[in-house]
Formats: structure tokens, C-alpha cells, sequence
């Protein structure tokens, strides 16, 4: 006989049904929160074990491998143990050891970009390191540290173009790539000499940090170079104000100031410089270039003498003493230094020409005067200085022709060179040559208007030409 079938309210029956489910739900929830916290646990294994390397890759390398294969084995996703792991079998000499390992991971599981990017790091040429990166950037285009790889690697083959472009995905997938923006700034800057787009990369680095003191530094030059002094000051000041020791925003801001003739601010803002660096030569050499502007000789004299006892071969400081001692009249210091200039650099043009002056200018030393002009047209054959001078000194020997090849030189370099033409309009006067001299003289007076009249109606060079009636109608 059959038991008779009970019959349940429906209401009975969805509370039934509403508690199965609810109970399956608690199931599974607690199922989805033991596996959270079993990935939690991995992970936090992961960096104990990754930690604990890193704490030993200096002292025990070999411990320290095992503990970045444990991490590994342990998250194999964990790119910065890959990245020390390998960094140390390399260093051990186990790089075939390290590359099979990871030519069987992508054997393995070969649509992984992550083991991809790996290898790269492994190989030791550019060229297979750059397949690698491209193989990781086809399987997934957003991997944005194969594109930063892939940025240096062309950055170092010197292609800039390529550079650029993957740089600018960096940052096209990771705004905040702080680094990258500091890259693109100094690239694009330095390589394109597109100043707007490194002005705007710079911008993010600092957004990104705004306490990123050496930005600052970096768009105050970009700003200089725009002609936006103000702003290029401004970022310095911002730079110094975050890091008062940070020797190269000291440097431009007062090279800025110098520029724009405030040496004051220039030179204060210099003695914090040699503050900072005091045995950096050529931030003393600026800072007695300063002076000697401002027309302090002393303490220009000291600061070039701090340059020379940092660097005794420092040229440019020799030839500025010599050229502040021939101001003050101490020759025998002025000449020394202009000797110890020629002597770093024999082919110093200005250091010859200096020394021709005051051997000839001073001491009345004409030969060795000679010897030094000389030498100017050697190094430099189209020097007027040194040409004229040579004109004057055989002028003053009387010997005439050859002042006027020299001067013949002067007007060669530059035909507007006035003085060349007067000079050469005496020379030949003084040869008797009335029609060439009359010819220079009217060039002359072309090109230096009145003055060159009124000095040759007194200029005794001109005696012998002087009643010529084309001579009388050029004084008129």
C-alpha cells in the first residue's frame, strides 16, 4: 500500500528552496574568501621569500638565488625576482645555465609576454634583445615595460625615432611613469630640439614628483632657451628651494643672472656654488669672470688662482690673469701667464696676440713681438688683428711694403675694414704712390665718413700727396 504523499505549502517550498540557495551562496562565498586569502598567502610568501634575497644577493649571492627561485615557484608572476635572478646567475656565470631555463619557460608556455620580456633581459645583444621585447609587445600591446625596454635598447643603437615612439607608449599606458616622462624631456630636448613637447614632459615628471628637484632644473633651461627668463628663474629658485644644494640649479640661475647683466646677483648667487663645490674650477672661474665684469680685479685675481691651484693646466684662467696683471700694470705676472697658456695650448691665437702687445706695447720688444704675431697668422691666417699689427710694427721700421701686404690682408678678411684702407692709403703716400693712395683714402673715407678727413689733414703720412688737387678735393 502506498504511503500517502504529503503536500506542503507552496510558501513552505520557496523557504525551502530560498535556504538551499542562500546556504549555497555562504558555500561559495566562503569558498571565494579561502581562495583570496590562499592568493593572499602566496603572495605574501612570494615577498618573504623575495625580501630575504634581497637582503642577501651582497653577502650570500648563491642563498640569494634560491630564495628568488622559491619566490618564483611561488608566484611565477613575480617579474622582479625574475629580473634579480637572473641579474645574479649572470653575475655567478650561469648565463647558458639561466637562458635554457628560460627558453623551456616559453617552450612551455610560449603566448606569455611576461617570459618573452624575460629573455630579453637574459640576452646579451641589442639586436636579439629588441626580438624578444617586440615578441612581448605582439602578444600584448599594453606591456608597457617591454616598450620601455624596447626605448633604451634603440636609444642606445641611436635610433631616436624608435626611441620615442616607444617611450611615448610608456606613458601612453602608464601616465605616471615618472621616468619615462624624464626620459622623453631629455630626448626629445636634446635629440629634436622640440622645446614645447619637452616643456610638456617635464611638466608630468613633476606633477608625477613635485619634489623632483632636478625637473625643476631641466624646465628652467628649456624656459632659458625660449627666451622666458622669468619662468627659467623661477624654476631654478623652485629647484634651490626643494634641494639648497643642488650645485647645477645654483649654476644656471646665476648664469641666467649674469647673462642679463646682474652680475650682484650673479656673483651671490655664485659664492653659494663654491659653497657647495668649492673645488669645482669652472664654476670659480665663472665667478671670476664676474668680477672682472664688474671690474673687482682682486677678487677676480683671487678666484682665477683658486682655478689654477684646482687646475694648473685651466688655459682660459692663465690668459685671464695675464690679462687683469697688464691691466695693473705688473708685467712680468702677465706675461708669465699668457707663457703658461701657450704652453697648454701652443696654438692659442689670443695668448700670442696678448703677448705681442705687451712685448711691444710695454717692453718694446720688437722681435719677440714679431715672433708672436707671426704665429697668430700660423694658427690663424685670417686674423686682422694680428695682420694690422704686423702693418704697424713694419710700418714703424720703415719697411713699407711689407706693412702693405699685411695691410693688403686686413681688407682681403674685410673689405669694410676701415683702418685697412686708411693704412694702406699712408703706406702709399709715404711710397709716393699718390693715385693708390688717393684711391684707399676715398674707400676710407666711405667707410668711416668725417673722421677719416679730419685725421688726414694732419696726418704727416700724407705730405707727399697732399697738393694733388684730388687729394685737396677729398678733404673738401
Amino acid at each position: 500500500m502506498k504511503k500517502p504523499l504529503i503536500k506542503l505549502p507552496i510558501s513552505n517550498f520557496i523557504s525551502i528552496v530560498s535556504f538551499l540557495i542562500i546556504v549555497s551562496s555562504c558555500i561559495d562565498s566562503q569558498n571565494s574568501l579561502q581562495g583570496k586569502k590562499d592568493k593572499a598567502n602566496l603572495h605574501k610568501t612570494a615577498k618573504k621569500h623575495f625580501e630575504f634575497g634581497i637582503k642577501l644577493k651582497q653577502k650570500n649571492p648563491r642563498k640569494a638565488i634560491e630564495e628568488f627561485r622559491n619566490a618564483i615557484l611561488v608566484d611565477q608572476l613575480h617579474v622582479q625576482a625574475h629580473l634579480e635572478y637572473i641579474s645574479l646567475m649572470k653575475n655567478q656565470g650561469r648565463l647558458n645555465q639561466v637562458t635554457d631555463e628560460y627558453h623551456e619557460k616559453i617552450k612551455k608556455k610560449p603566448e606569455t609576454e611576461i617570459y618573452h620580456y624575460l629573455m630579453g633581459k637574459i640576452l646579451e645583444k641589442i639586436k636579439d634583445q629588441i626580438a624578444e621585447y617586440q615578441k612581448a609587445i605582439e602578444i600584448n600591446p599594453n606591456y608597457y615595460q617591454a616598450h620601455l625596454s624596447l626605448g633604451n635598447c634603440y636609444q642606445t643603437e641611436g635610433d631616436i625615432k624608435n626611441a620615442i615612439h616607444h617611450f611615448k607608449e610608456v606613458v601612453r599606458i602608464n601616465p605616471n611613469h615618472e621616468e619615462t616622462h624624464r626620459s622623453l624631456g631629455k630626448i626629445i630636448y636634446g635629440e629634436q630640439a622640440k622645446i614645447n613637447e619637452a616643456i610638456y614632459h617635464l611638466k608630468e615628471v613633476i606633477r608625477i614628483n613635485p619634489k623632483d628637484a632636478s625637473s625643476y632644473v631641466n624646465l628652467g633651461v628649456a624656459y632659458s632657451e625660449q627666451g622666458r627668463i622669468k619662468e627659467a628663474i623661477k624654476m631654478y629658485e623652485r629647484a634651490v628651494s626643494i634641494n639648497p644644494n643642488l650645485f647645477e640649479a645654483h649654476v644656471n640661475l646665476g648664469l641666467v643672472y649674469s647673462r642679463y647683466g646682474e652680475l650682484d646677483k650673479a656673483i651671490e648667487v655664485y659664492q653659494e656654488v663654491t659653497r657647495i663645490n668649492p673645488n669645482d674650477a669652472y664654476s670659480r672661474y665663472d665667478l671670476g669672470t664676474f668680477y672682472q665684469q664688474q671690474g673687482n680685479t682682486n677678487q677676480a685675481t683671487y678666484h682665477m688662482q683658486e682655478v689654477i691651484r684646482i687646475n694648473p693646466d685651466f688655459l682660459q684662467a692663465h690668459y685671464n690673469l695675464g690679462s687683469i696683471y697688464n691691466q695693473k700694470g705688473n708685467i712680468d705676472q702677465a706675461i708669465y701667464h699668457i707663457q703658461e697658456a701657450i704652453r697648454i695650448n701652443p696654438n692659442h691665437e689670443k695668448s700670442h696676440l696678448m703677448l705681442a702687445d705687451i712685448t711691444y706695447g710695454k717692453r718694446m720688444e720688437i722681435d719677440k713681438a714679431l715672433y708672436h704675431l707671426k704665429e697668430a697668422t700660423l694658427i690663424n691666417p685670417d686674423s686682422i688683428s694680428a695682420h694690422y699689427n704686423l702693418a704697424l710694427i713694419y710700418a714703424n721700421k720703415g719697411l713699407v711694403d711689407k706693412a702693405i701686404n699685411h695691410l693688403n690682408e686686413t681688407i682681403r678678411i674685410n673689405p669694410e675694414y676701415g683702418k685697412g684702407h686708411y693704412n694702406l692709403a699712408r703706406m702709399y703716400s709715404l711710397n709716393n704712390q699718390k693715385a693708390l693712395a688717393i684711391s684707399f683714402l676715398r674707400q676710407a673715407i666711405d667707410l668711416v665718413g668725417h673722421e677719416a678727413i679730419e685725421l688726414s689733414k694732419i696726418d704727416t703720412a700724407f705730405d707727399n700727396t697732399r697738393e694733388d688737387t684730388n687729394f685737396q678735393k677729398l678733404m673738401k
